[in-house]
């Protein structure tokens, strides 16, 4: 690629630009569309335009279809990349959504054999075939909405009553009883581990493009260990992961940043709980007042 980006899992293949003229992304898209193109042409293989894909991210009131040469890509507000539902305003609505109806249908499934399987058996059922569908990427949406986190933590709760057959006590009540953590905490626990992952060199390389720690000879710990853009306004840039991993990372013990290998460090986070994460999830929020 000459002008944009290119991201390649097996034969996936996504070309991006990124600049703050419309038409200057444009240009380069259709650039380097020219030269796959060729590349196809080359190697004897049909580029199929049914299958490509075209969307815009960041900008308001601008849906044209992308047109090179007569080739017509339709311009689409969310698509499926590598099994994630990715939307233009990036809130992961449809996604969560689609993940939950999953879930709901294995929750059902599960309801009608309850009564036939033990407790052990429920709870092994349900971490293997209905919660294991957020374990997939949440790195990429475990910001989302406080709406979408209460569809998850409702099919959790769902889970925890069926296997402890209570259905008096609140979902908080129902965590401690069970052992068991909410999904967004479960998340957060998948993001110290790739931070503590980065800080040792146990990552790929292009997490050094998400994470990057500051110089400081004295204490890498400390509570501005990455470099972070500083927000433009009072939402954007607020929810990436670069961002909130600083904070999140800076809440943790000194004991459980101090892990001497990866095994001990995900042992450690067990009895970890983030109760001063900063995401508008964690915030208490009042209807008709906002957060507090």
């Amino acid at each position: 690629m000459h002008s944009s980006n290119i991201c390649n899992y097996a034969d996936d293949n996504t070309i991006y630009s990124c600049d703050k003229n419309y038409d200057e992304v444009v240009r380069c898209l259709q650039l380097d569309f020219s030269n796959l193109k060729k590349w196809f042409y080359d190697n004897f293989l049909v580029l199929n335009p049914g299958k490509c894909h075209f969307m815009t991210l960041g900008t308001k009131n601008i849906s044209p279809d992308f047109i090179h040469n007569g080739i017509i890509i339709k311009h689409n507000t969310s698509q499926k990349l590598l099994g994630v539902m990715i939307d233009e305003n990036l809130n992961f609505k449809e996604h969560i959504g689609e993940v939950c109806k999953k879930a709901n249908q294995k929750m059902n499934a599960l309801n009608r054999i309850s009564s036939y399987i033990s407790p052990e058996q429920h709870k092994l059922i349900s971490n293997a075939y209905i919660k294991s569908f957020f374990n997939y990427c949440p790195l990429v949406w475990m910001f989302c909405g406080r709406k979408e986190i209460a569809k998850i933590n409702k099919i959790h709760e769902r889970c925890m009553r069926l296997t402890l057959h209570n259905f008096d006590d609140s979902f908080e009540t129902l965590l401690l009883l069970s052992g068991d953590t909410s999904i967004h905490q479960r998340c957060l626990n998948f993001l110290m581990v790739e931070v503590y992952k980065y800080l040792n060199g146990l990552s790929p390389d292009i997490m050094s493009s998400i994470f990057n720690v500051r110089e400081n000879p004295y204490n890498i710990r400390n509570f501005n260990l990455f470099h972070t853009t500083v927000p433009h306004s009072n939402k954007f840039g607020l929810n990436t992961i670069a961002y909130r991993a600083n904070l999140i990372w800076s809440s943790l013990p000194e004991n459980i940043k101090g892990s001497t290998s990866l095994y001990s460090f995900k042992n450690a986070l067990k009895s970890w709980t983030c109760d001063s994460c900063p995401c508008n999830i964690c915030k208490q929020y009042i209807p008709n007042l906002g957060y507090l």
